[in-house]
């Protein structure tokens, strides 16, 4: 389940994203579009960055406390799957 401070996040970028919507709408000037643009793709990074922050620290937490050799194992590999994402980004 994603943290609160993620869907918070979000969830503002839904809204800014609704804002370029109505924007495009009704004809804003260029310059507010992309202003407004700016601020989706700022809200998506802040989200991008406080989802990755929080899966690696349960994992991390996962791999290194679970009695489960299994579980320990499981998280390694998201581990090395979530690294893997990140390189090619």
């Amino acid at each position: 389940m994603a943290d609160e401070l993620f869907l918070r996040r979000m969830r503002t970028t839904c809204g800014h994203l609704q804002a370029v919507i109505r924007m495009a709408e009704t004809g804003e000037p260029c310059e507010h579009v992309l202003h407004q643009l700016e601020a989706v793709i700022g809200a998506l990074k802040a989200a991008e960055h406080t989802f990755i922050q929080n899966e690696i620290t349960r994992l991390v937490l996962a791999a290194r406390e679970s009695a489960c050799q299994d579980a320990r194992s499981e998280a390694l590999e998201q581990l090395l799957t979530l690294y893997t994402f990140l390189a090619r980004a």
